[in-house]
């Protein structure tokens, strides 16, 4: 590198979120209008590590290691770089929070339909835009399992990122831009045929979730 020339530009942005939260929507609608790989950088899920299965065959996919991404994007890129992670993969942990950034966005959605649409995306296998009408049912212990590993994953990381963010998104209160391709299902509720007994379940984990979303509430009213 010439002398006196670098390349930081830490004007990232980094989202930290878990699966399912809307996060590829929510990237689509902050890049700029008209996206210039010249000046920006969108890395998306670079860090991905699934769990899941059936799973599109990428998601496994690890060319380099989140270690040297991390180090690589705290150098600089002359670029500003978007990325997302989360807190769900496998391979998450502290060394995520190091990449530096100007914008820390946590975004967060309801562990109910976050989980609904986990446990439906590895059932039929289409993970963005299912608009189809076919019905489905969902076993109880599978939800619970999707669940209660959520619950587990925000438990041991949430204190640490609300640490770290300096802004907090709500799907629920969100506006996505409405050209972008994705689009959300018009009523889960219609395609669960046991849609209310898995409310009851979750309600059943009411007092650990209502926990938690009180804290994001919290510290949200504090940015």
């Amino acid at each position: 590198m010439t002398e006196g020339l670098s390349l930081e530009n830490y004007n990232n942005t980094v989202v930290i979120t878990a699966d399912r939260n809307g996060s590829t929507a929510f990237i689509e609608s902050i890049k700029r209008n008209n996206y210039n790989s010249t000046v920006e950088i969108n890395l998306g899920e670079c860090f991905s590590q699934d769990y899941g299965n059936p799973s599109p065959k990428f998601w496994n996919e690890q060319i380099y290691s989140p270690p040297q991404v991390i180090d690589a994007i705290n150098i600089g890129t002359g670029k500003q770089v978007i990325l997302k992670c989360l807190i769900t993969w496998k391979n998450f942990n502290e060394s995520y929070f190091d990449i530096k950034s100007k914008r820390k966005i946590f975004l967060y959605r309801n562990m109910f339909d976050s989980s609904l649409s986990n446990c439906l995306g590895q059932k039929i296998g289409t993970w963005h835009n299912d608009m189809s009408t076919d019905t489905h049912t969902i076993s109880k212990e599978f939800f619970i399992t999707v669940l209660e590993y959520r619950i587990k994953k925000y438990n041991k990381f949430l204190d640490k990122i609300l640490d770290w963010t300096n802004e907090i998104v709500l799907y629920e209160e969100y506006n996505f831009k409405r050209n972008i391709p994705l689009r959300k299902h018009p009523d889960r509720k219609k395609i669960v045929s046991n849609y209310d007994d898995l409310k009851e379940i979750y309600n059943e984990y009411a007092h650990t979730i209502n926990t938690i979303e009180n804290d994001i509430l919290l510290a949200k009213a504090t940015l």
